[in-house]
């Protein structure tokens, strides 16, 4: 009460609402760090996941071209005994394949509709990808090669294989 009998002393209200304001600051301190642990553990959980997600579409790309190159009738040989080599598209796919710009996993990650149909992946680059604008890598920008090199435009093989083929940088 206060000195002169007019109520709580205001100095006690004041008090008790800081050591109330200090339980709640302390309660809410502490559900940040939890909330903080929390989210460095999803994190940490999601940065696992995303690797075995890469793994999985590195294998699945490997799977998928292994599968193309089993199903290819193997080569014929001419009248006098000569191999007669692959077809066009074979030769785009190995290429493709075989270049350190392309990277197959990255391709089925950016284009999942592409491991839905089950397709290689440097197959789907050459015979329609490259036409529907889709990157074969990280490391290769289509549209400014094109920009740069518009007699690519004009081939009639996909950018990358442009780019392989001429060693233009």
């Amino acid at each position: 009460m206060a000195a002169d009998g007019g109520g709580p002393d205001p100095v006690t209200e004041l008090t008790e609402s800081l050591r109330l304001s200090r339980r709640e600051l302390k309660l809410v301190r502490g559900r940040q760090e939890l909330s903080a642990e929390t989210l460095q553990r999803v994190r940490r959980q999601r940065a696992a996941l995303g690797k075995q997600v890469d793994l999985f579409s590195d294998m699945l790309a490997a799977l998928l071209s292994e599968q193309y190159w089993a199903a290819q009738p193997a080569p014929r040989r001419g009248l006098l005994g000569q191999s007669r080599g692959r077809t066009d598209e074979q030769d785009l796919v190995a290429e493709v394949e075989a270049s350190d710009l392309f990277d197959g996993g990255w391709y089925l990650r950016q284009h999942p509709e592409v491991a839905e149909a089950r397709l290689s992946p440097a197959l789907d680059y050459v015979r329609t990808g490259h036409a529907a604008g889709r990157e074969p890598g990280p490391r290769f920008d289509t549209a400014r090669y094109l920009r740069e090199h518009p007699d690519a435009a004009r081939s009639d093989v996909p950018p990358l294989v442009h780019h392989l083929r001429n060693g233009v940088a």
